[in-house]
């Protein structure tokens, strides 16, 4: 946690609110979940209690009877049901969480999941993989986490497969019935070349149903793009991918794998430097 100053130009304070030891995770890299009430959700891509596949925990804020954060395991996983959870979660009004992983799964390409809280007596958190990625025409190895629109529609990334192999971005559609089969549809199949390739990063969903997010590779420069995905308008047709940037690298970067975020209609996002003078590089996108 980074506490604000108390004085102005003063320096913020760091303090260190869980330091993970291998069984109850290791190596975090995805983004944490923040609830009203000051719980925090997180993935750790390695460690856990027995499969060193990674975890999603719980922190919960210090109380009048406790006087630190406290960490619980809410699940482990193991390679049938996912492993490498790369991003951080997604909740629902119900409290579900949704996040993906890289690896692991039916196929071992990775999987999008769903954590349930226990019922009214319950203790523990419940699993179901909603999609298995069969490193095929459906993708291989999401590393990035999820969005959901209004109708509980889960969008996503795989940063590989799909039909060039250059990664697609896709969308899981909730079942009917309860209990049903949750359906994958590929929105934009990546070819590696113009419109990019190697997304590894999450999207932003816009109000008007547009898809903003980066790929990694690809690109007029092949240094990567940041494009926008616009949906049809009608159900079942094609979505409409623009490339709204190809990175030139040099000053201005390029092989972006974080995701954008969109503010009044300008692109924000980072780039990584393409020359050892650089750090880092800040870009900002306006129509």
């Amino acid at each position: 946690e980074l506490s604000p100053p108390t004085q102005p130009d003063g320096d913020w304070t760091e303090t260190v609110v869980h330091g993970f030891s291998g069984p109850d995770g290791f190596a975090p890299r995805g983004a944490l979940l923040r609830q009203k009430n000051g719980t925090l959700f997180g993935t750790t891509s390695e460690g856990g209690p027995s499969f060193n596949n990674g975890l999603v925990f719980e922190l919960l804020p210090p109380t009048a009877h406790s006087a630190g954060w406290r960490e619980k395991t809410l699940f482990a996983f193991s390679d049938g049901v996912g492993s490498a959870p790369e991003a951080g979660v997604i909740s629902d009004s119900q409290g579900n969480l949704y996040g993906t992983t890289a690896g692991g799964g039916q196929f071992g390409s990775g999987v999008v999941f769903e954590l349930s809280p226990p019922a009214k007596g319950g203790t523990g958190w419940t699993e179901t993989v909603l999609h298995s990625f069969t490193g095929g025409s459906d993708g291989s190895a999401p590393f990035a986490g999820l969005v959901m629109d209004s109708q509980g529609a889960l969008f996503g990334t795989a940063s590989t497969g799909g039909a060039a192999g250059s990664g697609v971005v896709f969308r899981l559609v909730p079942p009917t019935q309860a209990g049903g089969a949750w359906t994958e549809t590929v929105l934009h199949d990546f070819t590696g070349d113009r419109d990019g390739g190697a997304p590894m990063a999450g999207l932003a969903l816009m109000a008007n149903g547009q898809l903003v997010g980066t790929a990694s590779k690809g690109g007029a420069n092949q240094f990567g793009v940041v494009f926008r995905l616009t949906p049809p308008k009608t159900e079942g047709g094609a979505w409409n991918q623009k490339v709204l940037h190809s990175f030139t690298g040099i000053a201005e970067g390029g092989f972006p794998v974080a995701a954008p975020v969109v503010f009044k209609h300008a692109v924000f996002g980072v780039a990584e430097p393409t020359t050892p003078q650089r750090v880092s590089d800040v870009f900002k996108l306006v129509p």
